[in-house]
């Protein structure tokens, strides 16, 4: 067990109303206690560290937790931090509330940014409205900007719905046109908060041949420009494609298919693990995948020897050897997206989900053609 990303829920309120948003009681206030924070780095930094541990600040809005929170934080984190660890801090954020005190504590205190922002504002504000149901894009795309002068390092991370699958054209040229030069993208997944997504349906030739359409064209753009702009998907699928030509006994790994490498905290202190989306629960139990509390433990490890992770893990390993069984794609993915199974199937033992079909094994396909028809040019 090596920790290599935590989930932090500094406060579980958003100041938006996004119609896709799987966070349970984001319309409740209050932020994580500075007790529970000073649990949590005991705990942390009495477990094992990748030496490039991140922590990321989601699943609400982090910022509506204010400036003298994540001040504070900081101070908690190095009375703790005895031995000297390297933690890198990320905010997942809507970019809202930034402004430029905001900015002035990211640049001090190497904060590195992560924008939601789903593509042109046609497209945008569809989905991320605020309380009023106004759109967000203008105010986001200000504090985009704003962050670009105080040169805070900064990424834009988009959720793909069936809105945006007809304008590919139009995403990638948001991208270039505002120099976001860092950026990745998520589909709507199926979650319990809303029970739907648009990308999950009965049509699913007609969506998978949409998505298929979209991520071609937009790895064209993106081949042309792949020096300027990092699309993260695209990168990370054309390297794992290229290392399986070289070594047909590659095959991808996941980081949250190993308890305790990826570990998500409520405000309250309590810990999951393998998904972060599993902070949610389940739709009759909102503490289903929960393994413990930062207050009654020592280290994360512990965790490991409850029966309830136990049974976790024996569940997620069970599924991911179908999908080693009966999965062409096994190599390119690993094993498949948890939250996925669990949502789209009501367990982790099982193999394909729509998640896969569209994230994983359109997007493999349309790598593996662009590369053959390269290859045949040649």
């Amino acid at each position: 067990m090596t920790i290599g990303l935590v989930i932090m829920q500094s406060t579980s309120f958003c100041n938006l109303d996004c119609s896709y948003c799987y966070v349970p009681d984001r319309s409740v206030r209050g932020s994580m206690s500075d007790e529970t924070l000073s649990h949590f780095f005991r705990v942390l930094f009495n477990s094992d560290l990748s030496p490039d541990c991140r922590v990321v600040w989601h699943a609400g809005e982090p910022l509506v937790s204010g400036l003298p929170f994540l001040e504070r934080m900081l101070a908690i984190q190095r009375r703790h931090n005895h031995g000297g660890h390297r933690i890198t801090h990320w905010i997942q954020t809507n970019g809202t509330l930034i402004d430029d005190a905001w900015c002035a504590f990211f640049k001090e205190n190497g904060v590195s940014i992560s924008i939601s922002m789903d593509g042109p504002e046609f497209i945008h504000d569809r989905h991320r409205v605020d309380r009023a149901g106004r759109g967000s894009f203008q105010k986001i795309l200000a504090a985009l900007h704003l962050l670009k002068r105080w040169e805070v390092p900064c990424q834009v991370l988009s959720v793909i719905t069936r809105d945006a699958l007809d304008y590919p054209e139009e995403y990638f040229a948001f991208l270039l046109e505002n120099g976001i030069d860092r950026s990745a993208f998520n589909i709507e997944e199926l979650n319990v908060q809303t029970g739907r997504s648009s990308m999950v349906g009965e049509d699913r030739q007609e969506l998978t041949r949409k998505y298929k359409q979209f991520i071609g064209t937009l790895f064209e753009l993106w081949k042309s420009h792949y020096q300027q702009i990092d699309i993260r998907e695209l990168s990370q699928m054309y390297h794992v494609v290229n290392e399986k030509s070289k070594n047909p006994a590659f095959h991808r790994v996941s980081e949250e298919h190993f308890g305790m490498e990826v570990l998500a905290i409520k405000k309250n202190g309590d810990v999951s693990t393998f998904s972060p989306e599993l902070i949610e629960g389940n739709d009759g139990d909102p503490d289903a995948f929960v393994l413990g509390n930062v207050e009654r433990l020592t280290s994360f490890a512990e965790l490991m020897e409850t029966e309830k992770y136990r049974a976790i893990e024996a569940e997620v390993q069970s599924g991911i050897n179908k999908c080693r069984k009966t999965c062409a794609y096994f190599d390119f993915c690993g094993g498949g997206h948890l939250s996925a199974k669990y949502f789209e199937n009501g367990t982790f033992d099982c193999a394909e989900t729509e998640y896969c079909r569209l994230h994983r094994q359109a997007l493999v396909d349309v790598v593996l053609d662009n590369l053959s028809a390269a290859a045949h040019q040649a």
